[in-house]
């Protein structure tokens, strides 16, 4: 994914993830999984942060609709430009450690869509994804 943010100065990302299915149980239509994933993102060049992270998956084939739940760690990596800092304050890198717990779905409908619920750490967010296929 790319987030071409930093042409018009403002925020810019990018990222990728490798998914590797190590296990599949035909008889329960049930799959185990190895997800790595790396993301980069930048600031307005003021803020950058590494994002690196792994987790184990299992999912089940609903034929419309495929529930995940997946457990792991995510280690960010995050430096802040040093005119930003308060005099005497380090510009980082600063790198923080995380467990990573996620539960979500896909449904193949018309559209695709997707839903996870992520704890990283003491912190809850939610994402939704709207895709078609051409």
């Amino acid at each position: 994914s790319y987030s071409p943010g930093n042409l018009y100065d403002g925020i810019m990302t990018s990222g990728t993830a490798v998914q590797w299915t190590f296990l599949r149980d035909d008889d329960t239509r049930s799959a185990l999984s190895g997800v790595f994933n790396y993301s980069y993102s930048n600031a307005f060049g003021d803020l950058s942060t590494h994002v690196t992270g792994f987790a184990a998956q299992a999912t089940r084939d609903l034929d419309h609709w495929q529930p995940y739940i997946g457990a792991g760690f995510l280690v960010g990596n995050t430096t802040a430009k040093n005119s930003r800092q308060f005099v005497n304050v380090d510009d980082g890198p600063y790198t923080i450690p995380a467990s990573h717990i996620f539960i979500g779905a896909n449904l193949n409908m018309a559209g695709k869509f997707a839903f996870q619920l992520d704890v990283i750490g003491s912190k809850i967010s939610g994402a939704l994804l709207i895709a078609n296929r051409f």
